[in-house]
């Protein structure tokens, strides 16, 4: 009989160098078998590959994690839109995590390995869909935006968001640290932190909006606003920019939006997002 190498009872392979992270096994022969492979996760990684982009089995691993965590967390059916731009590949970065959609890169983006960076004036991502058709309310909304380098800043860089006139924005502006959720003129709110480096997640709850930060040292309430009235959302939303302007070049690691998390699931989806992204990319988030 040849070699069999098993870990825990599960078989491995048949004559052969393996590894095996969370039930997904790799061959010598480089075929990644799906056995225990959450059928989100699956999905996602066929889609990567169609597009020619590598996902290799350290990946799998991280992405099947990712997503066994977020619907153990009980967050995942509040993701909407995320996208994790990684691959070095345009068709490849374009893909939802969470329904396969593609949305669009437009202008002058660099693709490269574990981030997108757009020019600085001409490029950025339109994320698919329509805010007000994903369940999303001013009442109950969040954007993040995983910042890996902040390469200048731009007078109003804006990391996410959209705008269908005053009364209808959703956004995180670099220039003085700027968050807006609804009618601008009364539900924008900022602080004065000289850094944006890190994960930035504003959500709103009700009438509570929060924005929180990740970075190595943890996670921490950036700035809130409480009793923030209600409003309206924008119909599209881009990242970097808002609507496709001022988007800076700073390098990103991730963007997407949802319904509103609360804090416990606010610090959970942050975290499990930076190891995503860290774990896959061998990149350190600052």
């Amino acid at each position: 009989m040849p070699n069999v190498i098993t870990s825990g009872g599960v078989v491995l392979s048949v004559g052969g160098i393996i590894t095996n992270r969370g039930g997904i096994i790799n061959n010598r022969g480089g075929v990644i078998l799906t056995s225990g492979l959450d059928p989100d996760a699956a999905a996602y990684i066929a889609a990567i590959r169609a597009t020619g982009a590598t996902v290799d089995s350290n990946q799998v691993g991280e992405i099947n994690t990712f997503y066994k965590a977020a619907k153990t967390g009980g967050y995942y059916t509040s993701l909407k839109r995320l996208y994790l731009p990684i691959w070095g590949v345009a068709a490849a970065n374009a893909i939802d995590l969470i329904t396969g959609a593609s949305g669009t890169f437009n202008g002058g983006v660099t693709h490269g390995a574990g981030f997108i960076q757009s020019d600085g004036t001409t490029g950025y991502f339109a994320l698919q869909g329509n805010p007000n058709a994903l369940e999303m309310t001013s009442g109950s909304a969040f954007a993040v935006s995983l910042v890996y380098t902040n390469e200048t800043t731009s007078s109003s860089e804006v990391l996410i968001g959209g705008q269908d006139g005053a009364g209808a924005s959703f956004s995180i502006i670099q220039n003085s640290h700027i968050y807006d959720i609804g009618d601008e003129a009364v539900n924008r709110f900022s602080d004065s932190s000289p850094s944006f480096a890190g994960i930035y997640l504003l959500t709103k709850v009700g009438s509570n909006a929060v924005v929180n930060k990740r970075v190595a040292a943890g996670f921490s309430i950036f700035t809130s606003q409480t009793s923030a009235p209600a409003g309206t959302l924008p119909t599209s939303m881009t990242a970097p920019g808002r609507n496709g302007t001022v988007p800076g070049d700073n390098k990103y690691g991730a963007y997407g939006i949802g319904t509103g998390l609360a804090q416990p699931e606010a610090e959970s989806f942050t975290l499990a997002l930076k190891t995503l992204w860290e774990n896959c990319t061998s990149l350190t988030l600052a």
